[in-house]
């Protein structure tokens, strides 16, 4: 039936059952309200369904085992290194030595740069910096004369290409290193001779026309210390077997200490400037006595080289082990001078002044207490027993002598000092030789 229809059937009715009917749908259209509340009220206390996730979900793992440290995509678990261990031996152990080499080998670099970097004491702009580096490592670390030598030479063309000046502390200390490279890792002190030289006279250049009008500010007594202790090392290299200029080693020194003593004499009595500087100290002077003394010594001019090594003791600290080195050369100086004529019959002969010098140098060395010993003692202590026993020796007492060069022999032979061990065992030799030689009469 349609609405109208169903209007037209209402209107026929009468008036009473029309109101009956229209009661019942208003009845029916209250319950339907009811139950749309009802199913309302219900759907909003319950929970929404659950939504469906992509994460992939993990195990707990069991009670007692170590977690996973995780931080990004990386995942550790010390059991199944472990497990991995096990399983692969000889790779999972190549792997830990190749990270623990790794890491010794950036350690050894650091320490390496460090220390090369250390050695550069120095005022040098970088681009002198970058040669000398490397000229040290193939000197200091690994040891390569020719590569060596080429970065020395960059160094010092990049000093000249910087502006720096050639007698500043810094390319001094570089030219003269040079000479040290030559003279002690290549072993070819006549290689250094040339680069010692050209400092030298430089240095003598410049002290000659400029040295007194820098005497106020210190530059003087700078270069002044370079120029003697040079000379003094020039002497040395000019006295040796390979090189053989002795005419001018003995020159060299000679003119270096009478420097010494003509400064040191002008201080004394003029005093020092305010900013002059300190000049050598009493060891440094007493080491440039000593070795013109020595050269004397080589050349047989004893007489020369005795006034000298006494100049040379007075100078040096008397409680010294050093002490006992001079004592000893200066005993070894006096026995081999001619004993004067014209004198006094009780005075001491030069072989009972030598013995007395000996004798002394073994006293000192036994009153120099244990923290000051050094092998230089012992050292001294086998010389002045092999002194001795040649004394000894030229005076016929041969079982004195057969005993002072043993006692040498032992002495040297515990501080591996070679010529001591040299000269004790010829002379024991041949003082056997001379007592059999009697006991055959």
């Amino acid at each position: 039936m349609t609405s109208t229809s169903i209007s037209r059937s209402l209107t026929r009715l009468p008036s009473r059952s029309r109101a009956l009917l229209l009661q019942h749908q208003l009845q029916t259209v209250q319950r339907q309200r009811k139950a749309v509340a009802s199913s309302i009220r219900h759907v909003s206390q319950t929970s929404p369904p659950p939504r469906r996730s992509n994460a992939v979900k993990y195990p707990a793992p069991p009670t007692g085992e170590s977690q996973p440290v995780r931080k990004g995509n990386f995942s550790f678990n010390r059991e199944e290194l472990r497990k991995a261990l096990k399983e692969n031996p000889i790779a999972g152990w190549f792997a830990i030595l190749s990270i623990c080499f790794c890491i010794s080998l950036f350690i050894l670099l650091t320490i390496r740069e460090i220390w090369i970097s250390s050695l550069i004491n120095h005022n040098f702009p970088e681009t002198v910096v970058k040669p000398l580096r490397k000229a040290l490592y193939f000197t200091n670390v690994r040891f390569d004369p020719q590569r060596a030598l080429k970065f020395y030479k960059q160094t010092l063309i990049a000093t000249q290409e910087a502006g720096l000046h050639s007698l500043s502390d810094e390319v001094l200390g570089l030219k003269l290193h040079i000479g040290w490279f030559f003279e002690e890792k290549v072993n070819h002190p006549e290689l250094a001779i040339p680069i010692y030289e050209h400092a030298y006279e430089e240095i003598g250049s410049w002290l000659e026309k400029e040295g007194e009008q820098n005497r106020a500010n210190g530059h003087r007594t700078r270069l002044l210390l370079r120029y003697v202790r040079t000379a003094v090392k020039l002497g040395q290299l000019y006295a040796l077997p390979q090189v053989k200029r002795f005419d001018d080693s003995e020159a060299i020194l000679t003119l270096a200490t009478e420097m010494v003593l003509k400064e040191r004499k002008r201080r004394e009595e003029e005093g020092e400037l305010e900013k002059e500087g300190e000049f050598l100290s009493n060891d440094e002077v007493g080491a440039s006595l000593e070795a013109l003394a020595q050269n004397f010594s080589s050349r047989n001019k004893h007489e020369l080289a005795t006034p000298l090594y006494l100049h040379a003791l007075q100078l040096c600290p008397p409680n010294s082990c050093h002490a006992v080195i001079l004592m000893n050369n200066l005993a070894s100086a006096i026995a081999q001078m001619p004993a004067p004529t014209g004198v006094a019959t009780d005075f001491p002969t030069p072989q009972r002044q030598a013995e007395m010098w000996a004798e002394k140098a073994l006293v000192l060395a036994d009153t120099i207490p244990a923290a000051d010993r050094t092998d230089e003692c012992t050292t001294g202590c086998a010389t002045a027993k092999a002194n001795l026993g040649e004394l000894a020796e030229q005076a016929k007492r041969f079982p004195e002598a057969l005993k002072l060069f043993k006692e040498a022999h032992e002495l040297s032979r515990s501080v591996g000092f070679g010529e001591g061990v040299q000269m004790a065992s010829l002379g024991q030799q041949r003082v056997e030789r001379a007592i059999k030689g009697q006991s055959e009469r």
